[in-house]
């Protein structure tokens, strides 16, 4: 048997003493200005204090004033379908769209580079497009529905408080939709296995029975 090589005491002390002195600077900022600044909002929030004079410590009673605030909720309906929208296009749209990405099908990387120009235009860019397109007199939709002779069905993309909540959410979904299938297609070209998708395309399997069972399980 091979004989085991004894272990440093003082090595393993050197080492772990440098992995500190490397970290300690990102620690530090991270607490500093992360850490810190989230505890004492937590702290602020459980007094009764205008920033300037003196505080009293009233608990959890600042809480139960904002479940009783109907536009705090109403901000809570909007986080929450702006979270889904995301959801939605982010993971469901974005895997499929990085799935047939990955099939290299005609034209593939001028698609790719399509669906990631969003992303490194200024969002004052993307606002002022949007703006065009839902323009309720020459916007672009109110152009694709002139063509249909619809024209009267353009509502008010942004004057109805209805559909302006998606309305303003779905630029933004679509300026990071880009982020997604980049990191998704990036996964399917170098964490999935070429033989195992093979093996299924020669037993048979569609491209859309290959996606369901074996690209998303894997991914």
């Amino acid at each position: 048997m091979q004989a085991k090589i004894p272990r440093s005491t003082s090595i393993y002390r050197k080492s772990y003493l440098a992995r500190g002195v490397l970290l300690a600077p990102a620690v530090l900022l991270y607490a500093t200005f992360a850490l810190l600044p989230q505890a004492q909002t937590l702290y602020f929030s459980l007094l009764q204090w205008d920033g300037i004079g003196e505080s009293t410590f009233i608990g959890l009673k600042n809480f139960g004033t904002l479940l009783q605030d109907g536009v705090f909720l109403n901000s809570i309906g909007n986080t929450a379908r702006f979270f889904l929208m995301n959801l939605l296009i982010h993971v469901g749209l974005g895997l499929l769209v990085a799935y047939l990405l990955s099939l290299q099908l005609k034209g593939w990387q001028l698609f790719r580079f399509l669906f990631f120009l969003p992303a490194v235009i200024s969002g004052v860019a993307i606002a002022f497009i949007w703006f065009f397109i839902y323009n309720p007199r020459v916007g672009l939709i109110l152009s694709v529905l002139k063509l249909f002779g619809l024209s009267e069905l353009n509502p008010s993309w942004l004057g109805d408080v209805r559909l302006a909540r998606w309305a303003i959410t779905l630029p933004s979904t679509l300026q990071w939709f880009g982020f997604s299938v980049l990191i998704y297609l990036a996964g399917m070209q170098h964490a999935l296995p070429d033989s195992v998708i093979e093996s299924a395309v020669i037993d048979g399997a569609s491209r859309m029975t290959v996606f369901w069972r074996i690209v998303v399980p894997m991914i």
